[in-house]
């Protein structure tokens, strides 16, 4: 009997060791791959305050209403309409830290028709504020100006538009800009019935290439009357 009893104990201590031999690798196996897996509770945080921040800063919508009046450099040295101011309507989406734009300017012929002038564009624009201080913004854009005085159109791309807050009470502002603009793209108007004097004209040919190869560089200066409008 007690030879079975200890023979009963040796076996039983036998099979507890290899069950935990065997056991081992597939715990370390487990361990192995727990440590691989990524920690999908805590990725899941970080992103969604992530997608918290982003949704914040896009929450302060509004628009921005304003009338602007703008400076803008000649065509070209020598054709008819040379620098000049033009006066028009601003209008821009604010959305959080970026605002796509519109505007629509002219300088309308007082003696004739065929002196007037029109620029309209589209732009983005993002923005910097300095707390206390002022507010700061970089754009860039395309315009299309129209010039009857001079026949031709032209067509803009603006790389460069650098602007200020420089007057701010309750939801009234004043912005300024500077900026710099390239002609890529134009036309003789060659409509008899918008522009009879310009319908194949030769001179205004002339101007038009200077406009779009010689001096292709535009320099702008903007000061824009705005309101926000929740």
């Amino acid at each position: 009997m007690r030879r079975c009893g200890v023979a009963s104990a040796l076996l039983g201590v036998w099979l507890s060791l290899a069950a935990g031999t065997a056991a081992a690798p597939s715990l370390a196996l487990e361990r192995d791959r727990e440590e691989e897996l990524p920690d999908l509770t805590r990725d899941s945080s970080r992103y969604g305050d992530f997608d918290l921040q982003v949704a914040d800063g896009f929450r302060d919508r509004y628009w921005v209403l304003g009338i602007g009046a703008e400076y803008f450099t000649s065509a070209a040295e020598d054709v008819g309409s040379g620098g000049e101011e033009l006066l028009g309507l601003t209008a821009m989406w604010r959305l959080g830290a970026f605002g796509p734009h519109a505007l629509i300017m002219a300088k309308p012929g007082v003696d004739r028709v065929q002196d007037t002038r029109a620029l309209a564009g589209l732009g983005l624009r993002g923005f910097y504020e300095i707390p206390g201080f002022t507010e700061l913004s970089y754009g860039i854009g395309g315009h299309a100006e129209l010039r009857l005085t001079d026949h031709f159109w032209l067509g803009y791309l603006t790389p460069l538009e650098v602007g200020a807050v420089v007057w701010r009470r309750g939801s009234w502002n004043i912005e300024a800009f500077i900026g710099m603009r390239r002609a890529v793209v134009g036309s003789l108007i060659n409509y008899f019935l918008i522009d009879p004097n310009g319908f194949d004209n030769q001179d205004a040919e002339g101007n038009l290439d200077e406009a779009l190869h010689g001096t292709p560089w535009r320099a702008f200066v903007r000061l824009v009357f705005g309101r926000r409008v929740d």
